[in-house]
């Protein structure tokens, strides 16, 4: 009677392994038999990812990349538009098969496979030109407010090191910044990028506020995939270490006028 159950329990734990084998390839095996794969992205951010003027498809850095995949990798990019608040949840209900675009944080690596970061930004702030502020320490304060957009990394920033000043989370950036320049937020807090980008195109209404190097943080952007599809991270990472060494997002990072240290992170 032992002897019956150990073999079966034996036959059990091989089946449940070959069946979590067949979950982890079904993906990498689906796109390389059609040569398609679904990524989800959130359009919007200047530079790295916008819609076309004519509506036609996408430009920008991210943009850039998923067109250089395509050609290096023979394999179609189909873009599945989403929010910041709803993309890790279609990832992991397989709306899609990649999210692209998304920080690396702690709490999404919970949920999510992270690959190799090929760009990396820190966290900073957009205030009035008028705002003598000059650090994080100098925006956290009682009365102020602080607006960022919802279930970003940004988001997560401010929940962890905001102490005094109020968050008010909004569902994207143009409403969160458009608060800052009409007076009902003090600052925004974003990323590096997006707040590089939007000082110099806007100097006479908003302020670039970089924090201290023990205020700010680290982030980087990567695919992510399901934990269940290790071996599509696997060719996407390979991806990813191939453009680094022929140096590809040092040359987007020029293209469109990031800062230096983008493909580079912090030294």
């Amino acid at each position: 009677m032992l002897k019956r159950l150990k073999l079966a329990l034996v036959a059990v734990s091989l089946l449940v392994g070959a069946t979590a084998t067949g979950s982890a390839q079904e993906a990498l095996q689906r796109v390389l038999q059609e040569k398609v794969i679904k990524v989800g992205v959130v359009p919007g951010w200047p530079r790295f990812l916008m819609k076309k003027p004519d509506g036609d498809g996408y430009e920008g850095f991210l943009a850039d990349d998923l067109k250089n995949f395509e050609e290096r990798m023979g394999i179609k990019v189909e873009y599945v538009a989403t929010n910041w608040a709803g993309i890790v949840a279609g990832l992991q209900a397989g709306t899609f098969d990649v999210m692209v675009g998304g920080g690396v944080t702690p709490e999404r690596a919970a949920a999510l496979a992270f690959g190799k970061p090929y760009a990396f930004f820190n966290t900073s702030a957009l205030a009035r030109p008028d705002s003598d502020a000059q650090s994080l320490a100098d925006l956290d304060q009682e009365g102020k407010v602080l607006s960022v957009v919802s279930g970003t990394a940004m988001h997560t920033f401010a929940r962890n090191h905001i102490k005094n000043a109020q968050i008010s989370a909004l569902a994207d950036s143009s409403s969160a910044v458009l608060d800052v320049m009409q007076g009902r937020a003090d600052a925004y807090i974003g990323d590096s990028w997006t707040n590089f980008i939007r000082a110099e195109e806007r100097p006479d209404e908003l302020k670039l506020v970089r924090f201290k190097d023990d205020e700010t943080e680290w982030g980087g952007l990567a695919f992510a995939v399901r934990y269940d599809d290790a071996d599509l991270l696997a060719l996407l990472d390979g991806y990813v270490t191939s453009m680094q060494l022929q140096r590809w997002y040092h040359t987007l990072t020029k293209r469109y006028s990031l800062p230096e240290e983008t493909p580079i992170g912090p030294r």
